[in-house]
């Protein structure tokens, strides 16, 4: 990139780059409570402010501040609150997600079949737990809001787990995200990535929705969804599931064939970037059909991190020569971004600001790891 900015809007991307610090500092300390402390917060605490006149929901965020050792008067803290919206935790409400058709008509006994085993977990009252999909307010230098919220009263779910790790569950988190997608549905459908057949199921009931293809690698998973979750769906006539590795299937997938594709091949940010980018990158052959990705916003963060380490490195005058070693997939992507970028002049901090978001960045997405 060439970045012909004035000084004034160079102190823009300064103040750019340091809410990209603060928003990492802030996802470090959710992951840092969900890992450790999510199961801290008790009754006895949420009483103990709850009769100093708190809402519930203040309640709780004074434990989480407590819990997490932190200083509710310290200024950082009220900084976090303002950009982040730390302070902003939900009560839930578990009628909402007991009510959600799959938990009302799917029922699955707790059995173990090799190394896979059904099983329901619990939420306990007052666990913390993330349950949308990150926010990002483009008109604030792109500060992150993380929903983190709870429920007062225990909270029972399904998981499937191989060798001890849970290899997917239906919580409200699964439900939220896969909201806006259950509603875009329609015509023939192809969904990348089995799960527990939460989103085939919910797309199912759909009358607009003619027929669902299924594309899994994983045959084991297809073995128990088939004998323990399909014969369950009401219009199981529409699905069709097919054993294949989703890239290949993609790759060779008709132009015209699928009206829409729903893909959710991760389980979270982590391992998700790349193959989100993977896919990204066939999505463009297929004008035809609408892609839709779990927990998409949050694999663009990823990407808007990497674009604003390069920025940073270029306006310090990195050159061609810093991006040929690559330690990471992070490293990947940013090496990817500089060549591709190579020849954009940057020329207003408006034009900057704008690559930025996310239509650029879905855009630019589907660039990086094209053959």
């Amino acid at each position: 990139m060439k970045i012909n900015l004035n000084k004034i809007e160079m102190q823009k991307i300064i103040a750019l780059l340091s809410v990209r610090e603060t928003n990492m500092n802030v996802s470090t300390m959710y992951m840092y409570y969900l890992m450790n402390e999510s199961c801290s917060i008790n009754k006895n605490m949420i009483d103990f402010y709850m009769k100093r006149k708190h809402t519930l929901e203040m309640a709780f965020y004074h434990c989480f501040v407590d819990v997490l050792e932190l200083d509710y008067d310290d200024y950082e803290l009220k900084q976090i609150e303002k950009l982040n919206h730390i302070n902003e935790i939900k009560r839930l409400d578990t009628k909402k997600y007991i009510n959600n058709p799959y938990y009302k008509n799917i029922k699955v006994p707790q059995i173990k079949e090799g190394k896979w085993y059904f099983k329901y977990d619990s939420f306990l009252p007052y666990e913390g737990f993330i349950y949308k999909d990150v926010i990002v307010d483009e008109n604030n230098n792109f500060a992150e809001y993380t929903s983190l919220g709870f429920f007062n009263e225990p909270f029972k779910y399904l998981t499937l787990t191989q060798d001890n790790e849970i290899w997917m569950s239906i919580t409200p988190h699964e439900i939220e995200t896969m909201e806006q997608s259950i509603k875009e549905a329609s015509g023939k459908v192809v969904v990348f990535g089995l799960g527990l057949g939460y989103y085939p199921y919910m797309i199912s009931l759909k009358e607009n929705v003619e027929k669902i293809t299924i594309v899994e690698i994983n045959n084991d998973a297809i073995k128990l969804f088939k004998q323990y979750i399909l014969p369950q769906f009401e219009h199981k006539k529409k699905i069709e599931i097919i054993s294949s590795d989703a890239f290949v299937f993609a790759e060779k997938m008709a132009q015209n064939h699928f009206d829409y594709a729903f893909v959710d091949l991760w389980h979270n940010v982590e391992d998700g970037l790349e193959l989100y980018l993977k896919m990204k990158a066939i999505e463009k052959n297929f004008s035809h059909t609408k892609f839709s990705y779990w927990i998409e916003d949050a694999l663009l963060v990823m990407l808007r991190r990497c674009l604003l380490t390069l920025i940073d490195e270029e306006a310090d005058g990195a050159t061609d020569e810093h991006y040929q070693i690559e330690e990471n997939y992070d490293d990947h992507v940013i090496n990817r971004l500089h060549f591709i970028l190579k020849d954009k002049e940057i020329n207003t901090y408006s034009s900057l600001e704008n690559m930025l978001k996310k239509e650029y960045l879905t855009t630019l997405a589907k660039k990086i790891e094209s053959k």
